[in-house]
């Protein structure tokens, strides 16, 4: 069985990367893989379980905001993280890194390391510089074109978590099949839904949740079709809203809510939404973990971007920001059950199901190329 080492260079605390990190390593500890996940953090970041492997003091920032101290800074942590996935290359027999936007000092790495890299991308990094704008958004644009293609040359593989990040990476090379590609999703650590079904209601209950609802969410998309309609619904939306709400009785905003909060919204809920803006990113795909979430629990999804589930899956579907075409969409079904969608999503969100299939693939990868170097030689 192969060695995967599979790390992450983060700097700042999110949830989002630890949980998919976290759920991985779970994932193939319960497949018995020799398989280890880490997240490489400055030494100030509160976290001392096994996951995480914090910088040395001489890495950490603290108060200053001198922009020499800011470069230097940049170039001791990541020479720091280099330093140490080198060293560990030795025990693994792949590497998967997340991929770190405009950073100088990959493509180094890749060179130095004696071990196959697969690069992991969860984003199209340019599309979304530019969407989030700012003034350092240009220098980090040009940064990042210059050295992809440079980052990308001597990796043995690119792995994408849509397809559509898969198809952009591809195009930067000229010859693409000298790579190997792979599409990699976000996925969950799936529980058994324990969710009771909703009691019979006259009216479709919605919901939409966002800690905070951004421009790549096209909440006021979806508010102006509601003001258009006159169908009898409830929306419930959790999450800050920036948007001014118009006043209308079938929009609920119940603001920032705790977990026993959302599942008691949930619970009422048949139908949840995901994000309709992500064409103002650029983007016709996403792999969000509120989709996730909402069919863990048992509430299928309609949203205004493409997943990773294939057409025929009935239970996400992708169309406009229209709220009568989300309301056709919830009568088709309103009427299954929590477990029955459930369990039709678990291989598309499943960890396990993920990682088993990547570990295989891995495998095969490996396998080809030691069997042409066995052939060459």
């Amino acid at each position: 069985m192969i060695r995967v080492l599979h790390a992450a260079l983060m700097l700042k605390a999110s949830s989002g990367i630890i949980n998919q990190m976290r759920w991985e390593q779970e994932a193939a500890s319960q497949l018995n893989y020799p398989w280890t996940t880490k997240i490489f953090v400055p030494s100030t970041f509160e976290q001392t379980d096994s996951l995480f492997y914090n910088a040395s003091e001489a890495t950490t920032l603290v108060g200053t905001r001198s922009i020499l101290d800011k470069v230097r800074y940049y170039f001791r942590i990541r020479e720091e993280y280099y330093s140490w996935l080198l060293k560990l290359s030795d025990e693994y027999d792949a590497l998967l890194l997340r991929y770190s936007t405009s950073d100088p000092c990959l493509a180094s790495f890749i060179q130095k390391c004696k071990k196959p890299v697969f690069l992991v991308h969860h984003t199209l990094e340019i599309p979304e510089l530019r969407a989030l704008g700012g003034k350092d958004a240009p220098p980090r644009i040009l940064s990042e074109f210059l050295l992809q293609k440079r980052n990308a040359r001597h990796v043995r593989g690119i792995l994408g978590v849509t397809d559509e990040i898969v198809r952009y990476q591809k195009n930067l090379f000229a010859n693409p099949d000298s790579k190997s590609f792979y599409v990699y999703p976000n996925g969950i650590k799936f529980k058994p839904t324990n969710k009771t079904e909703p009691s019979y209601q006259l009216v479709p209950n919605i919901v939409f949740i966002a800690s905070a609802f951004q421009p790549w969410h096209g909440l006021d998309l979806l508010l102006e079709s509601v003001a258009s309609s006159n169908a009898d619904f409830k929306l419930h939306l959790i999450g800050n809203v920036d948007v001014k709400l118009m006043s209308d009785s079938r929009i609920i905003s119940h603001g920032h809510c705790n977990g026993d909060k959302i599942d008691s919204i949930v619970s009422q809920c048949t139908l949840g939404l995901s994000s309709f803006g992500l064409h103002r990113n650029n983007m016709q795909e996403a792999c969000t973990l509120k989709t996730r979430e909402y069919l863990q629990d048992g509430i299928p999804v309609y949203a205004g971007h493409r997943d990773v589930f294939p057409e025929d899956f009935k239970f996400f579907r992708n169309g406009p920001p229209d709220i009568n075409s989300i309301l056709d969409f919830e009568k088709t079904v309103c009427k299954h059950s929590r477990v029955e969608v459930a369990q039709a999503a678990q291989p598309y969100i499943g960890k396990d199901h993920l990682v088993r299939s990547l570990y295989s693939w891995l495998n095969h990868m490996l396998a080809s190329t030691n069997a042409n170097k066995a052939s060459v030689e």
